[in-house]
């Protein structure tokens, strides 16, 4: 008896430490902007990542970095999505579009500024992932 509650309990603990996975994207998005480690579990990594270089000539440039990894992004400090409770007090409108496939993209845009940041998912195993961070402001 001692052995079958055991187990019991071994499972109900695995099962509850699998990652949520949201079958549908609003969902999942919640728990991404809300919780700082279940976002480093639902980044892909290596993450790519791109810029603009505003100092470039004769005109900015775009460049991408491929291979960011998650100790890199973590000591690197990279935009991080933002937080649901620093979208208000900072101004920030958030726009969510799908591209094609199921690759949704969150937009976030500052007024009157060239503040724009997208942040890419897509479903890998049934669970979001943010795959892809691309900073346009200059």
């Amino acid at each position: 008896m001692k052995l079958l509650v055991l187990l019991a309990v071994l499972f109900s603990v695995s099962a509850s430490a699998e990652p949520y996975c949201a079958k549908d994207f609003g969902s999942f998005l919640v728990f991404f902007q809300g919780d700082e480690k279940f976002q480093i579990t639902h980044t892909t990594f290596p993450l790519r990542y791109s810029y603009v270089d505003a100092a470039a000539n004769p005109e900015p440039k775009t460049v991408s970095i491929e291979i960011i990894s998650q100790d890199d992004a973590l000591i690197a400090k990279l935009p991080r999505y933002p937080a649901a409770e620093t979208i208000k007090p900072v101004s920030l409108q958030e726009t969510i579009f799908m591209e094609k496939g199921e690759v949704y993209v969150v937009r976030f845009t500052k007024p009157d500024t060239d503040y724009m940041f997208d942040f890419r998912f897509m479903k890998y195993n049934n669970c979001w992932q943010l795959v892809e961070v691309n900073n346009y402001s200059l």
